[in-house]
């Protein structure tokens, strides 16, 4: 049996994961709103050949989502939440 997501919030983020939508995967805004930095896409493809793409909307959102992939926990919430 599988439990259905309750919780938009969660449900919006595993969308963005498997399809991103032109918001940052980190906090949520526009991921093109600091044009011309943004967006930055990164792809990150898996041993079986899927590929999954993150659209960040800023260097400092691109590095948080780095550091939690790389083992820290320790990292602060986007402001605009």
């Amino acid at each position: 049996m599988t439990d259905k997501i309750t919780d938009p919030h969660v449900e919006r983020r595993m969308r963005r994961f498997l399809q991103p939508d032109g918001r940052c995967y980190y906090c949520e805004r526009p991921a093109d709103h600091l044009h011309p930095v943004g967006p930055l896409v990164v792809t990150v493809k898996e041993p079986n050949d899927e590929e999954l793409h993150h659209e960040f909307c800023c260097w400092e959102c691109l590095g948080h989502w780095a550091a939690v992939q790389a083992g820290w926990d320790n990292y602060p919430l986007p402001l605009d939440t």
